[in-house]
């Protein structure tokens, strides 16, 4: 999870934003696994709302790779691994 963390940390101060400093100030203090899920799903939605759908494609699926596999069924919209 620390390799997601940073990755997601490193391409919000990309975006040099206040919303995405803020979300990567929650990924910075996140308590526990769900709450740094939580500061994922909220990083990827800036993203798609604020770069090109290749970068925030890009950007998930990195992400994606670097999710522990237990953590996965809950990164995915329809529920299945």
């Amino acid at each position: 999870m620390a390799a997601s963390k940073m990755y997601m940390i490193d391409m919000l101060q990309l975006q040099r934003d206040v919303q995405a400093s803020s979300i990567a100030i929650a990924l910075q203090t996140s308590r526990d696994d769900a709450d740094l899920l939580q500061a994922f799903a909220e990083g990827l939605v800036f993203l798609h709302a604020n770069t090109k759908p290749t970068v925030s494609s890009r950007v998930a699926e990195r992400l994606l790779e670097t999710i522990p596999e237990e953590h996965l069924p809950f990164c995915n919209p329809r529920g299945t691994a």
